[in-house]
């Protein structure tokens, strides 16, 4: 059994939806899908991803922060994150960075700084 989670920035989710995100979101084989810069408060969240996804999102405690959401076929109480994570060829506590990238950690103190 495979479980396939997308990454997504969909700059702005009801802009996304307007562009056709939904005819994707019908055609993609991934189980969980994660969402950067939603723009969109958590109650409009279901509508715009529309049926057969549970989301849940956070909007950003920081001023011109967008918020993120995680969009999963199943009930999220259902994902078995420590057999994905078990499964996983590459260990999930250190990534392989891809080429010409780098690694940032902050603290949200310190992203509030910048």
């Amino acid at each position: 059994m495979t479980f396939t989670i997308a990454t997504v920035n969909v700059n702005g989710l009801r802009a996304a939806a307007r562009k056709g995100m939904g005819d994707w979101l019908a055609s993609t084989a991934a189980d969980v899908i994660t969402l950067q810069e939603v723009r969109a408060p958590e109650e409009l969240l279901a509508g715009l991803v529309g049926g057969g996804w549970t989301i849940v999102g956070e909007v950003s405690q920081l001023k011109g922060r967008a918020g993120v959401a995680i969009a999963a076929r199943t009930s999220l109480e259902r994902i078995d994150l420590e057999g994905c994570a078990a499964a996983c060829p590459v260990s999930t506590r250190t990534p392989t960075p891809v080429a010409g990238s780098r690694r940032i950690s902050m603290t949200p103190s310190e992203t509030a700084r910048r």
